[in-house]
């Protein structure tokens, strides 16, 4: 199976992804094809994304590749308090190193499109575009909390 692995002193991520290839590696994505980087939803993994994978547009018209972010589905994980959406933005920038992807464009559904956004902002020269889906706005979860009655 596909992985990438990513190790600091302090961290270790085997991020696991998929291809629209045959031997579903990216050696052998067609390189006359831009490439499309589908993120799936926080919470669960790049199966949810297949659907999507099966439409001819998209299989026919780019190279797809999805990962499971460190907490989902194949990828593994040494467990910390510091994993956050700025976190798997990073993840997803070394995963595009390691394979040596071209820059690709994104999409991102539910909060994974604050991880896309991150991504672009922390790594522009990789993202051609974003297709953000359902974009959460984050003032209503500070609204929500300060009403709770919950206290800093």
């Amino acid at each position: 199976m596909p992985f990438v692995d990513i190790v600091s002193a302090d961290d270790y991520v085997s991020l696991w992804y998929w291809t629209n290839t045959p031997s579903n590696n990216v050696g052998t994505f067609d390189l006359q094809k831009p490439t499309i980087a589908l993120l799936h939803p926080v919470g669960l993994d790049s199966s949810w994304m297949q659907a999507q994978t099966e439409d001819p547009r998209l299989y026919c018209e780019f190279n797809i590749i999805m990962f499971d972010t460190r907490i989902t589905g194949k990828s593994e994980c040494k467990f910390t308090g510091k994993h956050d959406l700025w976190v798997s933005a990073a993840d997803l920038a070394h995963a595009f190193y390691h394979l040596k992807l071209p820059p690709a464009h994104i999409f991102a559904p539910d909060l994974s499109t604050l991880a896309a956004l991150r991504f672009a902002a922390l790594f522009p020269q990789l993202c051609l575009s974003l297709t953000l889906c359902n974009v959460p706005p984050p003032t209503e979860y500070v609204l929500s909390y300060e009403g709770s009655g919950q206290s800093d």
